[in-house]
């Protein structure tokens, strides 16, 4: 699902992933720059594809049990946290 949405015309990961998110939230997290860089302390790929939402899931459950996080909402918390950190988007 994710591939097909990926060959879609100006559609990049983080559009594909709030697709999914809205089609089923207990499966599919948000992935952007801020979340992405409070797992991985480095910018999300301009070129990231199907890999790396992948390790960006795992990570989000990793994450979401070791601080008792809901699923659903870790994108939420990690592109919060981010934001209150200040890091600065490129």
């Amino acid at each position: 699902m994710i591939n097909d949405l990926l060959k879609s015309p100006g559609v990049r990961l983080p559009i594909a992933s709030t697709i999914l998110k809205f089609y089923q939230p207990k499966a599919f997290p948000i992935i952007d720059q801020r979340a992405y860089y409070q797992l991985f302390s480095e910018k999300l790929p301009h070129n990231a594809g199907t890999e790396t939402y992948l390790q960006y899931i795992k990570k989000c459950i990793d994450v979401g049990k070791r601080y008792n996080i809901p699923f659903e909402k870790i994108d939420e918390v990690l592109y919060q946290k981010d934001k209150e950190e200040g890091h600065k988007l490129n």
